[in-house]
C-alpha cells in the first residue's frame, strides 16, 4: 500500500537521508462483546454455588458496568446453548444504552449448559467480532494449565481483537491468580478470577412503585 504524504515524518527524513513514515498505534473500538463459557464439561458446583451461574452472573454484571460507564461503550454477547442437535447460537450485536442490557439479560436468563467448547465457538464465530474490537471470556478455570480456547482466542488476533479474561473459579482455587496471570500475560491479555460466591456491589437499583 502507498502510505499518505500526511505520514512522512520530514525530519528524521532530512536527518537520515532516506524516507522516513510514521507508524500511528491504532487503539481497539469501543465496542466490547462478552463471550460466556458455558461447555457443561468444565463446569464445577451446583446450583447458585456452581461455576455456571457464576459466569452468567459475571458476564451481565459485566455487561451492566460497561454500559453504564461513563464511555458508553458498545456491549454484544455471544453464547453457545443447548446440547446436540439443540445447541442454539446467541448474539446480540454490541449497542450503547439501556435497553441493550435488558437485551443482554433477557438473553442470559434462559441459558442451558452446552457441549460444544468455547474454542469451537471462537473458531466458528470469529466473522462477527469485526474488526478493531474488545473481547472478554468469561470461563471457568479449573487448573493452572492454560485454557483449551487459549489458541482459538490468539488466533482472533488477526482481527486486531483486544482480548481479556475474567476467570470463574471455586473458592478453593483462588491461588491460581497468580500463575495464570503470568502465563496470560506472556501473550499480553489481562485476566482477572472471580470466585463462586463473591458479592457483586449493585449497579443498577429500582425503587417499587404503589398502584393505586
Amino acid at each position: 500500500t502507498v502510505d499518505s504524504l500526511r505520514f512522512v515524518h520530514w525530519r528524521s527524513t532530512a536527518h537520515r537521508g532516506q524516507l522516513m513514515v510514521k507508524e500511528l498505534d491504532q487503539e481497539p473500538g469501543g465496542d466490547v462483546w462478552i463471550v460466556p463459557d458455558l461447555q457443561a464439561a468444565v463446569q464445577r458446583g451446583e446450583g447458585e454455588q456452581s461455576t455456571l451461574e457464576m459466569t452468567i452472573i459475571a458476564a451481565a454484571s459485566l455487561a451492566a458496568e460497561l454500559l453504564a460507564g461513563d464511555e458508553r461503550r458498545a456491549v454484544g454477547l455471544l453464547a453457545v446453548a443447548g446440547t446436540g442437535e439443540n445447541a442454539q447460537t446467541l448474539v446480540v450485536a454490541p449497542q450503547p444504552g439501556s435497553g441493550q442490557l435488558w437485551r443482554i439479560l433477557t438473553a442470559l436468563a434462559p441459558l442451558k449448559p452446552t457441549d460444544r467448547p468455547l474454542a469451537e465457538t471462537l473458531h466458528q464465530q470469529r466473522a462477527i467480532f469485526g474488526r478493531r474490537r474488545s473481547l472478554t471470556v468469561v470461563a471457568p478455570i479449573n487448573s493452572d494449565s492454560e485454557p483449551q480456547w487459549l489458541s482459538a482466542l490468539l488466533n482472533l488476533r488477526g482481527l486486531e481483537l483486544s482480548a481479556s479474561v475474567l476467570g470463574i473459579v471455586q473458592p478453593d482455587m483462588v491461588s491460581l491468580q497468580g500463575s495464570l496471570q503470568a502465563q496470560l500475560a506472556r501473550y499480553e491479555i489481562p485476566t482477572q478470577l472471580l470466585a463462586v460466591g463473591t458479592r457483586l456491589r449493585p449497579l443498577i437499583t429500582f425503587r417499587r412503585r404503589r398502584t393505586e
